[in-house]
Parts: structure tokens; sequence; C-alpha cells
């Protein structure tokens, strides 16, 4: 539970989750109907119908607002003919129909519940993909001209065809791994891989390639060994370089050291230098005030069409937020390791409460440690605190607004909060590395606290909202860190803290209380806060805190990670003897007893699910009957 390390292949959560009865029954019947149409549209030898039924198709499996519908276990046969139908036309002749085709499976592989995943891989859409790509296979490799790259009409159509079908690749490598054992089994890497060199197809196709082989390549042993056979290919493009297009050029070079990354498990140190000379340069990239420009720019009309020039710097945008999620990633992928992300199992008889604890749960201010004496000096002298710092700021909520309602710029705002999300990781990474001094003291940091936090009550009022979960998740990562060196520092605005503001705290680990990383990350926030209280004795908010943990550890529903962390931050809020007046009028002591014995049936029946947290089970394990004891002693 300290350094993060982001892996791109990760599986989804179920962004669905619990939906009433009738509900359920009406959506199905809605969804079997659209399906049904599609069917007939799809079935019909008139390529106009064809088109119309790939576009529908597309938008099908989500409501207005980009919300999965669940596809239902009575639909499912319908759901596996749909797509095995629809997947024919990814190697229709036309262009056009392989290009719908290609977007509606995009569409359905990015946003779906996970159920639809496992039929979009089963349904015949990774074969007909293999075969899509495979007649790229005689496509010639000579080299284009690398500056003006012309191209006729019919070959752009022909690579932003292959673009579409690499972004597919993906996605469902990324979430299934059948679809990345046939893809493994086929000859779609060899054919692909030519195309990461930009002189071939252009840069466009390169980064897409090179997107997608740094996400395949995690934890793929076949593919690692392809790739190491072109490693030199790989540091070659660490170093290529074109004015036209220089941000994409720059994201390709940065997609190459992480490329190098995954070969080697990290990067190694002949390449840090010229990878901080490339994050030196990204991160001096500031959108926001293009950004708000576009949304003065454009027609409020969700549907209009946007002016050229609106055009050009849309893309801009895009690919300046792409080139810096990257680095951030990059960045945080740096400063952790392998080896502490590996997980420790719980390991004792299942019935003994005698056991050894293997590692303390948390180290949050622990700096300077575990980091080449390199990475450190480069992360300090470019000042990389500051420039994450500046990338976490939200849009203004006018421009967000504006930019959300138009079917083109959308995407914009996705894309712009996936980055926020990465450097709130990469902060977080540098809270356990950096020292007080290093990253701005006291006020500083006060004023980071007080504006992340504000944004992150923002977004849990509105925690059905597509993507995010995954910033929210990131915010509190990094507040976990940062209120660490707050606490350490006895900041003295953290004593004016309200009920009310802890409330607000607490309100995000109930609003997306089906995942656990989140809910973890706020109980060490109020731990952390409430070890402050104590030693400050103020009585009344370390009241509040112990009723919030409380509130968790008696939830019979609560998942067992979850109340470990609880119980921890109880036996760390409450340790000192000054803290027995509130833990009296609380009851804690009584009510923790309670529950101990169900915590441990809980742990023995999950013993094989507790990943990262089985560390931390076994600290609670070994400390928890000796707390009680004590205090049980003093009450």
């Amino acid at each position: 539970m300290g350094k993060i390390r982001i892996k791109r292949k990760t599986q989804r959560s179920d962004p669905i989750g619990p939906r009433k009865v009738q509900a359920q029954l009406t959506t199905n019947e809605a969804l079997q109907t659209n399906i049904n149409s599609v069917l007939e549209q799809l079935s019909t030898l008139n390529a106009e119908e064809n088109l119309l039924g790939l576009k529908k198709l597309s938008t099908i499996y989500s409501n207005s607002d980009g919300i999965p519908i669940s596809v239902g276990d009575s639909s499912n046969d319908l759901n596996r003919k749909c797509i095995k139908s629809a997947s024919t036309f990814l190697t229709n002749k036309r262009t056009d129909i392989k290009q719908a085709a290609l977007n509606a499976f995009r569409c359905l592989s990015a946003v779906t519940d996970l159920s639809l995943n496992e039929i979009l891989v089963e349904g015949d859409v990774i074969s007909n993909l293999v075969t899509l790509i495979q007649e790229y296979d005689n496509d010639s490799a000579e080299e284009m001209d690398s500056e003006e790259q012309q191209c006729s009409v019919k070959e752009r159509e022909k690579n932003d065809t292959l673009i579409q079908a690499v972004h597919l690749i993906s996605n469902l490598c990324e979430v299934n791994e059948k679809a990345l054992d046939m893809l493994n089994s086929s000859n779609v890497i060899s054919i692909l891989w030519k195309f990461v060199n930009p002189s071939v197809a252009g840069i466009d196709l390169a980064l897409s390639v090179a997107q997608c082989f740094l996400t395949i390549s995690e934890d793929n042993d076949s593919l690692i060994k392809h790739l190491q056979r072109s490693e030199d290919e790989i540091v070659k493009l660490l170093s290529i370089e074109n004015s036209n297009h220089e941000v994409k050029f720059l994201h390709l070079n940065l997609l190459s050291a992480g490329l190098l990354m995954n070969l080697n498990q990290e990067l190694p140190i002949k390449y840090l230098h010229r990878t901080f000379e490339l994050i030196e340069k990204v991160v001096e990239l500031d959108p926001r005030p293009d950004i708000c420009k576009l949304s003065s720019q454009i027609p409020l009309d969700k549907e209009s069409v946007l002016s050229s020039d609106d055009v050009v710097l849309l893309d801009k945008l895009v690919d300046t937020v792409n080139v810096l999620t990257t680095a951030f990633e990059i960045m945080t992928n740096i400063c952790s390791s392998e080896e502490e992300e590996e997980s420790m199992e719980v390991e004792s008889d299942d019935d003994s409460d005698d056991m050894t604890c293997m590692s303390e749960s948390s180290n949050f201010n622990k700096t300077g440690a575990d980091i080449n004496s390199d990475i450190y000096e480069a992360i300090v002298k470019l000042n990389l605190f500051q420039h994450s710092c500046n990338k976490t700021v939200d849009l203004p909520d006018n421009v967000a607004e504006i930019l959300r309602n138009h079917l083109d710029t959308e995407i914009l705002v996705r894309k712009y909060q996936l980055m926020r999300s990465r450097s709130f990781h990469f902060l977080n990474n540098l809270f356990l590395i950096l020292e007080n001094e290093t990253i701005g003291g006291g006020d500083n940091l006060y004023a980071l606290w007080t504006e992340s936090a504000t944004s992150l009550v923002k977004l849990a009022e509105n925690s059905g909202a597509s993507g995010n979960e995954e910033l929210v998740e990131a915010i509190t990562a990094a507040l976990r860190g940062l209120i660490g060196h707050l606490v350490s520092l006895n900041y003295p605005a953290l004593k004016s803290t309200s009920s009310d503001e802890l409330k607000l705290i607490f309100q995000i680990a109930q609003n997306f209380s089906k995942s656990v990383a989140i809910c973890a990350n706020v109980i060490q926030i109020v731990s952390k806060l409430g070890v402050f209280f104590a030693l400050q004795e103020l009585e009344d908010l370390l009241k509040t805190v112990g009723t919030f943990l409380l509130h968790i550890i008696n939830d019979t529903k609560c998942n067992v990670c979850v109340m470990a962390e609880a119980l921890d931050a109880v036996m760390d809020v409450f340790a000192e003897d000054n803290t027995d007046s509130a833990l009296k009028s609380l009851r804690l002591v009584p009510q923790v007893a309670a529950v101990r014995n169900m915590h441990c049936t809980k742990v023995r029946k999950e013993k094989q699910t507790l990943g990262e947290y089985g560390a931390l089970i076994s600290t609670v394990r070994v400390n928890l009957p000796q707390f009680l004891s004590y205090k049980t002693k003093r009450i």
C-alpha cells in the first residue's frame, strides 16, 4: 500500500452494480428489441443498412450518459448471435464498413459490462481481427518521406483502418487473457512491429502500435521474448525526432522508454538521462489555456461541425494530453519497482492468533528510500513535484461542461481527467520519496490538500459518472501521502478541521464502498488525522474519527481487507493513553472485541484472495489481541 506502479493491462471493475429486478427486466427487454433490430440490418445485402446496423451496435449497450447497460443472462444467446454476425464485417471489402465494424467493437470493448468482453472474444471478433491485420502482411516496409509523409486517400484510409484495429486489440487484450493468447499464437505481432517505425506508414500508426505493445507486453513472456530481439530498434525510437510533429514524436520516444522498462522490469540506468531529457520537455507543456480557448470557440450545438481551425486545435490538445499522461505513467513506474508491488501472503495456522508480523502495513512518511540517487537528483533538479501539482488542477466547470456537451470534444475532457489521475499517482510516489523541504513546506502542502480535497468531494457527489472512480482512487492515494507530511510537520491549520469536513471525507468511502482501494485510502487519511487529533488532545474530533471507524468495522458486508484497514487504524489512533476517555465514551473496546472473531473467520475463508493486504492482516491479527487486552485493563 505504498508506492504505486501503473499497470495498463488491468481487470476492469463491474461498472453496473446491483439493480432492481424490475428495472433490470425492462432494460433487457429494450436491449433485446434493439439487438433484433441490429441483426435485421446486418443480415441484409444492402451495404447502407449494414452501416446503420453497425452504427447502432456501437451504442445499444450504454445509455445516453455512456453508462453501461447490463447484458443480462437471458439475452446472452442473442448477444452472441449479434456479435458473431457483426464480426464478419471486419473483413468486408469496403473500407467504410470495416471501419464501422471496428468502431462498434471499440465502443463495446471500452464501455460495456464485463460479460460482454467474453462474448466479443468468443464471437469471432479476435479471429476476424487477425484476418484483417494479416491483409497488411505483404505491405511494403519501404520508408516514406519522413518530412511530408505523403500518401494517397486510399492509403490513408487503409492506415486509419489499421489504427482502429490496433486500438481494438489493446482494449480486448487489456481485460481478456484468451484474446492475448490468440494474439500471441498468430503472426500479428510480427506484422504490426514494422509499423512502429514512423517512416513506414506515419507517426499516427506508429504511436498506436507502440501504445498497443506497451499495454500487451505487461506480464506477457511470449511478447517480451519477441521484443527483446528488437531492443536495438526500440532504443533508436528513444531518440527519433521530427520538428513537424514534435509532440507526437516526443510521445513515441516516451513509449519506447516504457517498452524498455517492460523488457527489463525497470528502466536500465543507461537510458535514464535520455528519458529525463524527454520528461523535462513534456512536463513544460500546458494544455489548459488552449483548452479554455477551444471551449470559447466551439458551437454550443452538440452535433454541430467544428471549424477546420478548431479541429486542428483539438487534435493538438489531445496529442498534448496523451503525451503528458504517458510521461506521468513512466515517471510513476520509474519511482517504483516490481519488488515493492509484490504482495505477501498470509502463512500461518488458520486457527492461530500467534502470527509473525511480516511487515508494517504502511511507511508513508519514509522518505528518500529505495530509489536510485540519479533518479532522486533528476526529480529534484527538474522540479517534477511542482510540475505534477500543476497538472492535477481540474478544468474550470464551465469549460468542462461545454466540452463534454459536444460530440467531438467530449473525448478531450475524458483524456484530461485520465492525465490528472496519472499525475496524482506520481505525486503519491513522490510523497514517499521526497523530504518535506524538497516539496515546498507546510503552506504549499496545505494549499494542495485543500484544493485536492475540494476536487475530491465534487467527484464523490457524482460517483456514477464514467471515469470518476479511477480519478478518485488516484486522488485519495496522493492525499494519504500528503496528509502524512502535514501531520509530521504538526501543521497548525489541521487543528481547525471541522466535524463537517471530516464527514465529507467519510462520505467518499460510502459513495465508493465497492472499491477496496478507495476505502483503504480514505481510512488511512482518516487514521493519520486521528493520530494528529490524539496528539493535540482534540477529543471531539477524535470521537468523530472513532465513530467512522466503528461504522466500517460493524458493517457485516464490509470487505475483509477494508475491515483490516479500519482495525489497524483504530489501534493507531487510540494507541496513546490520553485517548482513553474518547475510547470509553465510544464503547470502542467491546465493539471491536465483538467483531474480532467475525474478521478472523472472513480471513480464513478469503485467505487466497488477500493479495497485497496479506501483510496488513497478519499485523492486525498479531496486534489486535494485545491492544484489546491493554485497553480493557485501562478502562
